[in-house]
């Protein structure tokens, strides 16, 4: 349940940080602070110098903010996931307001409880920062009224590199500064269930290296740019909280800190590109010191995955998680479902990762990468995970796979008319014959005969990503056998022959007599069963 105390404070908190501006601002630890050039001051009794004051403390503001008890949440993208529009095109209100409706429609048929908005894509920014609304209203803010009224959170993935980008003439106090304000802003004018930082890496470049002679006091290159980066995280962070404490701030971990064989302290992953040495990131550091309130993480990594497996990263930061006493949200990448990307071939994947991923003890639930591929249900996966969602999986079965017990041959001849198909699979999912699902017994297996035609016969049996194919070539033997087996005979004048073969089914079989012609009748007989794996 939200705290409803949260927007009050956030109203109250907003009309403080929002006051007009009279004069040339003064930079104070990034927030802008103005005087009225012709303000008359009262005359001041004297205070005794020597006596002892006491030292200024500066309030501390106990967090409001409150947590989903479980997070089922998905990444939206405006013009993608709704307001999406051809080159040149301008939607009305009306479109936007319907394309956020049916959005939010699929959030809730696929049971999900938060959204978390890009607030950029592509170098194109979906935000402002007037808080006077003297500009169009930003696309985000139709999604986060939208998901409010149905009762949503609703998280804001804000990019740092993208908002020093448009600052980049600005010499590097003032952009940091203007970083701030421009944070500060965006918390006021978006009142949100929480905000969470991205973009965050420092790289080197001439620019940087420009900024490190100007400001990096020889502490050397590399040093610098931890520090600045450290800096300048902790300057948003603190931006957030300052205006309004009802707004937890997340990070974004897109990236191993270090591999093992890198940093001894590192995860069990072999990835080239490690935030610690590569994106001079110390984010590890960021979250023991208090940068953040929540990791939302991102694993890309299958569960099988040999660089970057998905146990493996959860688990390391899960330590990290539960050492700071704060909750852990994972970014699943669903859209990789059932495509080549190493571990994603099965549609169970999604399902497993969830399953896993509850088994750690700062794990608070998981945001899916795509909405779409949500929707687009691809192989049965988001039905299992509705279905892991209420309880109604079969855990044991998960990690069965699609097994064949008749035939146990998959090419084979055979002079039978009919094969029988007898195998089982995981229940979670269905299991389709030439395309068309199943039915199971009461023994949640299946057993059917099927017709087979004279020659080659090609049946395709699927359940997840595994695929069985028998190929049958049915023979016909048109005489199996006659009986009396010698064509030649010597009898006795007016004995009795009795003539007799073994043939396929309504064939016209005939025998010659001393040159003449006898047809035999077709009477029904018992054959002998045949081995339908035969060849």
């Amino acid at each position: 349940m939200k705290i409803n105390i949260r927007k009050i404070l956030g109203v109250i908190t907003a009309m403080a940080m929002t006051v007009p501006i009279y004069a040339d601002p003064v930079i104070i630890k990034g927030f802008s602070s103005y005087a009225e050039n012709d303000a008359v001051y009262a005359e001041q009794p004297e205070i005794n110098r020597d006596e002892d004051l006491p030292a200024f403390e500066e309030p501390e503001t106990a967090p409001m903010y409150s947590f989903p008890e479980q997070m089922r949440g998905a990444y939206i993208t405006p013009g993608i996931d709704y307001a999406a529009a051809e080159d040149g095109e301008t939607l009305t209100d009306e479109e936007i307001f319907s394309s956020v409706e049916a959005m939010l429609d699929t959030a809730e048929e696929n049971k999900l409880n938060s959204i978390i908005i890009r607030t950029d894509s592509n170098g194109k920014i979906f935000y402002n920062t007037d808080l006077n609304r003297t500009v169009e209203r930003s696309l985000i803010e139709y999604a986060i009224d939208g998901a409010k009224e149905r009762g949503f959170y609703v998280y804001l993935n804000f990019s740092l590199d993208t908002a020093l980008a448009a600052l980049e003439d600005m010499e590097l106090r003032s952009r940091i500064d203007r970083l701030a304000i421009i944070v500060h802003s965006f918390t006021v004018k978006y009142p949100v269930d929480g905000i969470i930082l991205d973009g965050y890496y420092s790289s080197k470049d001439n620019s940087s290296f420009n900024d490190y002679i100007k400001n990096g006091s020889g502490i050397g290159f590399d040093n610098w740019l931890l520090d600045n980066g450290a800096y300048v995280f902790s300057l948003a962070a603190d931006a957030v909280r300052r205006t309004n404490n009802t707004v937890p701030v997340g990070i974004a971990l897109n990236d191993v800190w270090a591999n093992y064989t890198t940093n001894e302290n590192g995860s069990e992953t072999s990835v080239s590109f490690e935030a610690l040495t590569d994106g001079y990131a110390d984010t590890v550091s960021y979250i023991q010191k208090g940068y953040a309130d929540f990791i939302m993480l991102k694993a890309e990594g299958s569960l099988s995955d040999s660089d970057i497996p998905f146990d493996s990263i959860v688990g390391w930061w899960d330590g990290h998680a539960q050492e700071a006493g704060i909750p852990l949200y994972v970014h699943h990448m669903n859209d990789l479902v059932c495509t080549d990307a190493e571990g994603w071939d099965s549609p169970d994947e999604l399902v497993k990762q969830v399953i896993a991923a509850s088994d750690h003890g700062s794990y608070h639930g998981s945001a899916f990468d795509s909405l779409s591929s949500l929707e687009n249900n691809i192989m049965e996966s988001t039905s299992v995970l509705m279905k892991h969602y209420d309880d109604e999986i079969d855990l044991e079965g998960l990690n069965s796979e699609l097994e064949m017990t008749l035939p146990q041959k998959t090419t084979f001849k055979t002079e039978e008319p009919t094969v029988i198909f007898a195998g089982s699979f995981d229940p979670n999912f269905p299991v389709y014959f030439q395309g068309k699902e199943i039915e199971l017994n009461e023994a949640g297996r299946f057993y059917f005969t099927e017709d087979l035609d004279v020659g080659v016969n090609t049946f395709k049996f699927q359940s997840k990503a595994k695929v069985i194919t028998y190929k049958i070539t049915r023979t016909v033997n048109v005489i199996k056998s006659v009986s009396p087996s010698d064509s030649t005979m010597r009898i006795e004048e007016r004995s009795t022959v009795a003539l007799s073969a073994i043939a396929y089914k309504g064939s016209s079989i005939t025998a010659s007599i001393n040159g003449k012609s006898v047809s035999q009748k077709e009477e029904d007989g018992q054959l002998d069963e045949l081995d339908p794996n035969s060849s």
